[in-house]
């Protein structure tokens, strides 16, 4: 194998990695939206819970 052939099979991973890394942020990103959401909702529904028992 030539050197100009492991360059290339290097940047090749070197570009998967870095892409890997950015998926796995979006995904964590997109997790902690999907779990303040969740929890907006959840205060939500107690707050409504609340009205409805003062009611």
């Amino acid at each position: 194998m030539s050197e100009e052939s492991l360059r290339e099979i290097l940047g090749d991973i070197e570009q998967s990695v870095r892409e890997f890394t950015e998926a796995d942020t979006v995904l964590a990103e997109a997790e902690q939206r999907r779990d303040h959401m969740r929890q907006a909702v959840l205060e939500q529904a107690v707050l409504e819970q609340v009205e409805r028992l003062h009611a």
